[in-house]
């Protein structure tokens, strides 16, 4: 799509930095596709919750992707391989689906978490929800965002989220000051580029729920071998999917 196309506008929340209309939907559809492919090398899988037999035997066992994003790789990846269960992808926007499209156990809703998820109490198996650091306040995270998860989910069921901490390990100078601008432009939001710090601290608020926290480190760079570079890769695609932080780049290098 060349610059000179038309520009549409998308009703995304006032704080997150991307995608904003056509141009920066395409290269955020790449930049999710390679968040995906990531995710799956650093936890070796599409998830860590012990859902497998559940999923592979119980019908109708009920999944439901908070931000599934408009390309869908997650949910639509667990749909082909578990076409027992049952998945619900949630988002702002309409997805982009392969013109080759028919999964009868997936369906899309287009709806905003921040005004309730529209799902009975205690009606969902498993909700996932990864890599939203960046569109909610910390507040609403606490008071909205980790309350409505939990509400939603059966007793006995799982949450599984996942959050990438903004300001990295051991990095270089230019890296350094890349970070530290974004830190201060969410700070400066009410975003909290580390919240996966604070989130499990939210769940145990709500006296409903065991935690299970842990950390994993990907490499970035060319000299980390093939998960480095796809590390590499995504960050790049982060960094040039919006024109905000294109800006806010420009300022600091």
């Amino acid at each position: 799509m060349s610059r000179d196309q038309k520009i549409t506008k998308y009703p995304l929340y006032p704080l997150y930095p991307f995608p904003k209309n056509d141009l920066e939907l395409e290269q955020d559809a790449k930049c999710s596709k390679l968040l995906h492919e990531l995710m799956k090398k650093v936890w070796g899988g599409n998830f860590v919750s012990p859902i497998e037999q559940e999923l592979k035997n119980k019908k109708d066992f009920k999944v439901l992707d908070v931000g599934c994003g408009t390309t869908c790789s997650w949910i639509l990846e667990l749909s082909k391989t578990y076409p027992l269960a049952k998945f619900i992808g949630l988002d702002l926007l309409t997805p982009l689906l392969p013109k080759d499209f028919s999964q009868n156990n997936l369906q899309f809703v287009q709806s905003d978490i921040l005004k309730g998820l529209p799902f009975e109490d205690g009606s969902i198996d498993f909700v996932h929800m990864r890599c939203l650091t960046a569109a909610f306040t910390e507040r609403q995270w606490e008071e909205v965002v980790i309350k409505e998860l939990v509400r939603v989910c059966k007793p006995g069921g799982w949450i599984e989220l996942l959050e990438i901490d903004v300001d990295g390990k051991s990095l270089g100078p230019t890296s350094k000051r890349i970070i530290s601008a974004c830190m201060a432009k969410f700070e400066n939001r009410g975003v909290n580029g580390l919240i996966s710090e604070e989130i499990p601290e939210f769940f145990e608020s709500t006296n409903q729920v065991e935690i299970y926290a842990e950390e994993k480190y990907s490499p970035i760079g060319n000299w980390g071998d093939e998960l480095g570079k796809l590390a590499l890769d995504f960050f790049v695609s982060i960094f040039s999917s919006s024109d905000e932080l294109i800006e806010w780049i420009k300022l600091i290098i």
